[in-house]
């Protein structure tokens, strides 16, 4: 077992390096600390003796770089979560929205989709889930797969009935109603939470096939806590480029933007929710 100690910065560079001339893939940018840490427990868990055995393993096999990418991602969320946002979303975000014909949304580094299905539920019981088109992209495969599926353990059904009655006490049935269960101690979403939304598999480093003005609000919740700030002014560009003038960009609570970064693409208008509006 090796430590973080065990490693130098360097080391993580040059494997950063190593990983974008052989894949294209742009790790350079990562927070050093976060991604020591995650790489030291890829060399644990598949037994690498140091940086080196790893390096030439990801050059060696090239379908070890889908792995990588999948352990050094990592997917914290669950439906409902921070309910305090969301009622700001349905109740300041969504009727500035309610006039236009279609609202197009992206959920960027959607992880396993929980995120995406509470914004669908509360689309819905807006009236709004019909004339809402959703794309959902995480650079991590499995997640993605996860998420298409729709379907979760049941043990997480209570976590997220309760942050769901925070969000709605009113609710009869609560956030069950929205669920089938299946015999495996499964819960999957019903197919019409389902509805206009497609998954993709995508790098927020790279550009959005189509996208130029088309959304009118981008989630993106605990992405740039992983980035530098070379890095979030790279993604901050990207959603400038694809939000429609006016949208609005959600971000995590955990996410920090200096005001000389954000300000030139997007003005703070609430500062407590992270929501910023495209200037």
């Amino acid at each position: 077992m090796i430590d973080e100690a065990s490693i130098s910065d360097e080391e993580i560079m040059s494997i950063n390096r190593a990983i974008l001339l052989r894949y294209g893939i742009d790790f350079t940018n990562y927070e050093i600390n976060s991604l020591k840490r995650r790489i030291v427990r890829i060399i644990n868990k598949y037994r690498f003796e140091n940086t080196i055995g790893l390096w030439k393993h990801l050059l060696k096999d090239s379908q070890f770089i889908f792995t990588y990418i999948d352990e050094i991602t990592v997917g914290l969320t669950e439906m409902f979560r921070n309910p305090d946002l969301w009622i700001k979303f349905r109740d300041d975000i969504l009727p500035k929205l309610s006039c236009n014909s279609t609202i197009y949304m992206w959920h960027a580094g959607c992880s396993t989709g929980e995120e995406v299905y509470t914004a669908s539920i509360v689309l819905h019981e807006q009236n709004l889930r019909y004339c809402t088109y959703t794309l959902a992209s995480d650079i991590n495969r499995t997640f993605v797969a996860k998420a298409q599926s729709g379907c979760y353990e049941a043990d997480l059904l209570q976590q997220y009935q309760k942050n769901y009655l925070t969000f709605n006490p009113n609710s009869k049935k609560g956030i069950f109603e929205y669920f089938d269960s299946l015999k495996n101690s499964e819960f999957c979403v019903k197919a019409f939470v389902r509805q206009n939304i497609s998954f993709v598999q995508h790098s927020l480093l790279e550009p959005l096939a189509d996208s130029q003005g088309r959304f009118d609000v981008i989630f993106c919740r605990n992405v740039l806590i992983y980035f530098d700030d070379t890095l979030k002014l790279k993604v901050l560009q990207l959603f400038y480029q694809t939000l429609h003038p006016d949208g609005f960009l959600i971000l995590g609570y955990f996410d920090s933007l200096s005001f000389g970064l954000y300000q030139p693409y997007f003005e703070m208008v609430e500062p407590a929710y992270k929501i910023l509006r495209r200037k």
